[in-house]
């Protein structure tokens, strides 16, 4: 995403407090949440609502291996946006057209190791 032009605030540790800090003090085009795992759709439930009640216009979007793993999960959590494509969370949040038109329309095909993948799935990861 820094690749990209875009700021990024990464904290690996969030609690409902340090959050509601954040969105009280700083302005975010997004909140992007990942989980990996549906035993933490509680704990990611609560920071949405935190997320929405402190920030209401900033989008908030869930990612992360817990999409593999169970459904339903923005009706769980009331996410704005539930998706493993990164640019697919980029465009649901309040970016400027430039910063928008940065991003390729589709993921494009790289070789990692001999292996391909898609730079959407390598950002996501």
């Amino acid at each position: 995403l820094r690749h990209r032009g875009l700021s990024v605030h990464l904290d690996l540790e969030m609690t409902i407090d340090s959050l509601a800090e954040e969105v009280r003090t700083e302005h975010y085009s997004g909140i992007l949440i990942s989980a990996s795992s549906a035993e933490y759709l509680e704990p990611v439930r609560k920071l949405v609502e935190c997320a929405k009640s402190e920030s209401r216009d900033t989008p908030v979007i869930i990612g992360g291996i817990v999409l593999d793993q169970t459904s339903n999960i923005k009706r769980q959590t009331r996410a704005d946006l539930v998706t493993s494509n990164v640019y697919d969370a980029l465009r649901h949040c309040n970016l400027s057209s430039d910063s928008l038109d940065a991003l390729p329309p589709y993921p494009e095909q790289v070789s990692l190791d001999g292996h391909a993948t898609t730079v959407g799935r390598r950002a996501a990861e």
